[in-house]
């Protein structure tokens, strides 16, 4: 029997805090979660559309098709971006890779270490690194480490530094120094079955253990450190420039020349690489570099290549903003290798509470640093931390302030040091899965972005190309809220880095008259990205004998651009007494990267050639191949239940939206001119489709700002919110119902 009532009924749905939980059915749905959204998500008090892209500094290079991205700051203070690339020439062809570096102040060059093998680099390069303070190091699964000494810029003004490799060439004993002249050596190895000269001219190697101690790189008594530089070598010697005249004697001074950066030191081996690379600070011996998941080619049938997927070996100690000479164990070092108990290969490792966890599929090994007094006792405890948890690949891990989060094949993870905790069950996990491309799942990073405290998986979806993550799923840690997912074009790595602005001031410009005859005036310029958002006089230069009409000009070239593409017209609208009081002026600017060291956001890399850097969350545009695009976002919430009766049925007739508009900063903006598209649709039952309904645009600066229904009596309704724009952000913080109950079936 129908019901009629007098007036409307209302309800207030709040949307605070909610969460995207797909793995619950909308039937189960709590009051702060929802079913269904894209490039939406939580933020202060409601659910809002996601900011843009942006892209920053010049193009990556041509022909290289970028892999990894990194960034840290250097010495002089300035953030400093690294790519890793694949050589791409377009023609289907690959060249060898290439790492280029780039700041705010130099443009992108090849900092590409001389002695590695890039001719193998792909998009699924499986690359780690880690930052000593202001030294970069970075391990490619291919070539021993390699890093990025961080120059003096009083002694190197320009950028001029490349990477350094590790090297392969083990170390060897002497049996004999020699002069050859006032200012060389020559060295005579111990073994004499070596089928290739191990250095080349130019390459620099320390000695050790030698007698006379005179020789030895390390000088205990100066402090002093001595690399020698090669001169000459066969496979029996090597020349060296040296000075000392102290007499060896063959076969009784012993000693061992090695490389200035040694890494290998199995003679059985030509050359080995690592899975991977991490730096723990221990709490006892200071700074280590860990790498694990060996691969070796032995000299002795060398196409016959050999792993040890649970190996794992870390260097000598070192001191900030340096890297460790040797990965050698020596009796004066720590360095030292041993076999991890984990199930399968150690994928990667990650520090946590003074601790270091090694992972792989299945398992982790914790290691926990040891009392530790002389060279002769280890550094180092090991023991299996825990069976099941592990990582799906490397990278999938992110420090927050208080916690490690990551992904295994379980789910995604929450680690304090001592317990994992899923954080994706019934909530997202089962989703999350069914959308990972399995052929691409290596391709899944994850990063922390303090400044939306969040964590951030990119990911690619059955639809990203050739596996570059096509999507990013964020974890609100704040709040415990999960977001939808979210477009990214083709990322193939990220990470987070202080937000670039095109944003500079010129102050005290003369300007060149085009008309009129005065002199004197000078101006303070700001562009913003192309735009000059203020041009004004420079008081007290307000110049004498202009004119209302007079025009000049800044050229371009004083602006950090081109003349006459980006020169500063300027206009006279204002005198007293031939003095400049007002002024309008037209021009485009070129802009300048420049960062804003108190902001940050996540910057990626998309993995094709001919592509800038993207900083996410700027802006109201997405970019892809370069094009400026809308984005088009959503939030749907399925089976909303007004009546307290489910047999009962509604007429909804208007539904009120509060909605505002937000800057690219994400504070509101007063009046929001922008609208929202605003669907319901209603079913019968809960497991009914909802009957199909058009949008209603609803703006948001209105005497009415409501949609009007016009729909059957329904049980559950359905409400879908969105728009696609490159002009405003939207954001939603509740929702009105005004209806009529029509009938109830019992």
């Amino acid at each position: 029997m129908s019901i009629i009532r007098s007036s409307f009924q209302e309800a207030r749905i709040p949307f605070e805090k909610m969460s995207y939980t797909p793995d619950v059915p909308s039937t189960n749905l709590g009051a702060n979660e929802y079913n269904l959204g894209l490039n939406v998500e939580t933020d202060v008090r409601g659910i809002r559309s996601v900011s843009g892209d942006q892209q920053i500094f010049n193009q990556i290079p041509a022909n290289y098709e970028p892999m990894f991205i990194t960034g840290g700051f250097r010495r002089n203070g300035e953030w400093w971006f690294v790519i890793g690339c694949v050589g791409a020439d377009g023609s289907g062809m690959t060249t060898p890779g290439k790492w280029f570096a780039a700041s705010a102040t130099q443009t992108w060059y090849d900092i590409t270490p001389t002695n590695i093998d890039t001719s193998q680099y792909a998009q699924n390069q499986n690359v780690t690194e880690t930052w000593n303070g202001t030294v970069l190091l970075i391990n490619d699964s291919f070539n021993p480490p390699f890093f990025w000494l961080d120059e003096d810029p009083v002694l190197y003004p320009t950028a001029t530094a490349k990477m350094i490799a590790y090297s392969n060439t083990v170390p060897l004993e002497i049996s004999d120094i020699q002069p050859v002249t006032t200012t060389t050596r020559k060295i005579t190895f111990a073994d004499t079955t070596l089928g290739l000269a191990p250095f080349t001219v130019g390459d620099q190697v320390t000695l050790s253990n030698v007698n006379p101690v005179a020789y030895n790189s390390s000088n205990a008594t100066s402090g002093n450190y001595t690399f020698y530089t090669v001169t000459a070598c066969t496979t029996t010697d090597v020349t060296i420039s040296c000075s000392v005249t102290a007499t060896y004697i063959p076969n009784q001074g012993g000693g061992v020349v090695a490389p200035r950066y040694s890494w290998n030191y199995n003679s059985d081996w030509t050359k080995v690489h690592a899975g991977f690379m991490r730096l723990y600070q221990t709490p006892n011996v200071g700074s280590i570099l860990v790498a694990g998941n060996l691969t070796a080619t032995p000299r002795v049938n060398p196409t016959d290549i050999q792993n040890y997927p649970v190996t794992v070996q870390w260097s000598q100690s070192f001191g900030l903003n340096q890297v460790p000479i040797t990965w050698v164990p020596t009796a004066t070092n720590v360095a030292n290798q041993l076999e991890v108990p984990l199930r399968g290969p150690c994928i990667d490792a990650f520090p946590c509470n003074g601790q270091f966890f090694l992972c792989s599929y299945w398992d982790v090994v914790v290691f926990s640093p040891l009392n530790y007094s002389t060279t002769s006792a280890p550094i180092i405890g090991v023991k299996l931390m825990n069976q099941g948890r592990g990582l799906l690949t490397a990278n999938c891990w992110a420090n927050t302030d208080k916690l490690v989060y990551g992904i295994d094949a379980r789910d995604v993870w929450a680690f304090d040091g001592q317990n994992f905790v899923g954080i994706g069950n019934q909530r997202v996990r089962n989703w999350f899965f069914d959308q990972i491309d399995p052929v691409f799942y290596d391709r899944i990073h994850m990063q922390c972005n303090t400044q939306k405290n969040q964590i951030e998986i990119y990911y690619p979806d059955r639809n990203a190309t050739f596996g570059r993550p096509n999507k990013m799923l964020a974890y609100r840690y704040d709040l415990d809220v999960w977001n939808p997912p979210r477009d990214v074009y083709a990322a193939t790595f990220a990470t987070e880095a202080p937000v670039f602005g095109r944003v500079r001031q010129y102050f005290f410009l003369s300007a060149t008259n085009i008309t009129g005859s005065g002199t004197g005036a000078k101006f303070n310029v700001r562009l913003d990205d192309s735009t000059y958002t203020l041009v004004q006089v420079a008081s007290p230069d307000v110049g004498t004998g202009y004119a209302i009409g007079n025009t000049m000009k800044i050229l371009g070239t004083a602006l950090g651009g081109a003349t006459p593409a980006n020169d500063v017209t300027i206009t006279v609208t204002g005198v007293s007494s031939g003095a400049i009081t007002a002024i309008s002026w037209t021009g485009t600017a070129a802009g300048y990267d420049s960062p804003n060291y108190a902001s940050r956001c996540i910057t990626y890399i998309p993995g094709f050639t001919q592509v800038k850097m993207l900083q996410k969350d700027q802006g109201y545009n997405f970019v892809i191949q370069n094009a400026v695009t809308p984005i088009t976002s959503f939030f749907r919430r399925d089976n909303i239940k007004l009546l307290k009766d489910y047999s009962g049925k509604l007429l909804v007739h208007r539904l009120l939206p509060e909605t505002i508009n937000l800057d690219s900063m994400g504070v509101p903006v007063y009046p929001s001119t922008g609208s929202v598209n605003i669907r319901v649709e209603g079913a019968n039952s809960v497991g009914q489709a909802p009957q199909a309904a058009t949008d209603i645009t609803v703006n948001i600066n209105a005497d009415q700002p409501w949609a009007q229904m016009n729909q059957n009596a329904y049980r559950v309704n359905a409400i879908q919110v969105g728009n696609t724009s490159q002009t405003n952000i939207w954001m939603l913080n509740a929702t009105t119902w005004q209806f009529t109950q029509t009938e109830d079936d019992r």
